[in-house]
């Protein structure tokens, strides 16, 4: 089990990555290259949950090959280097791709345990942000990820803290559902004791002399 930073070391990203690659737009002027099978993230397809499952845009195989366009293996962890959402992350399950506003951070799965990657710089996002150049429009680009600095506790560490997470999360977001069940019971209350009294089908009146009595 986990206990601690004690063992841990503290290298620059670039030693822990297979990777980094800043992703790219293919030419707007050519249709061949949308509307196809190939998830194609941008920050607008980032949401509270980690998972980036689909984009909304996506490109065809003939922008991969012809574009220059880099396709990401699966369990690569996308950052936002750029604008107001910048220190954003998630990470895809299946191959993807993105435009140049995201980096790809392709984790050594020798050194580092990608979700382990993930959460360790969603929780250091503020210190992220801190580092990009952003003298006017904060960026982070890919030069300067890779220079990042990142705990690497041992493997079994990671998986340990990363299952940790896992658990607590589910656990609390079931805490959070029920809650939100439970709140939309009582506002169908409300609204249907509001309809009730209002049409008279409740007698307020003879609710409040019984009361009384």
């Amino acid at each position: 089990m986990w206990n601690g930073w004690g063992k841990s070391l503290v290298k620059k990203l670039k030693f822990v990555t297979k990777g980094v690659i800043t992703g790219k737009t293919p030419p707007s002027s050519k249709p061949e290259f949308y509307n196809g099978n190939i998830d194609w993230f941008s920050p607008g397809d980032f949401k509270k949950e980690f998972i980036l499952s689909e984009s909304k845009r996506k490109i065809t195989k003939l922008a991969i090959e012809k574009a220059g366009i880099k396709l990401y293996p699966p369990y690569s962890v996308l950052l936002i280097g750029i604008g107001a959402t910048l220190g954003k992350i998630g990470i895809i399950i299946n191959s993807a791709s993105s435009n140049q506003q995201i980096n790809a951070i392709i984790f050594d799965e020798n050194n580092m345990i990608p979700f382990f990657g993930l959460y360790f710089l969603h929780s250091f996002k503020d210190a992220i942000v801190g580092l990009s150049n952003s003298a006017t429009l904060a960026i982070l680009n890919q030069t300067q990820t890779k220079e990042l600095d990142i705990f690497v506790p041992p493997i079994e560490e990671q998986t340990a803290i990363v299952l940790h997470i896992e658990t607590e999360t589910t656990r609390i977001n079931t805490k959070i559902t029920k809650t939100e069940k439970l709140i939309e019971l009582l506002k169908e209350y409300k609204t249907a004791l509001i309809s009730e009294v209002v049409t008279g089908k409740i007698d307020v009146r003879e609710k409040e002399e019984t009361t009384k009595n």
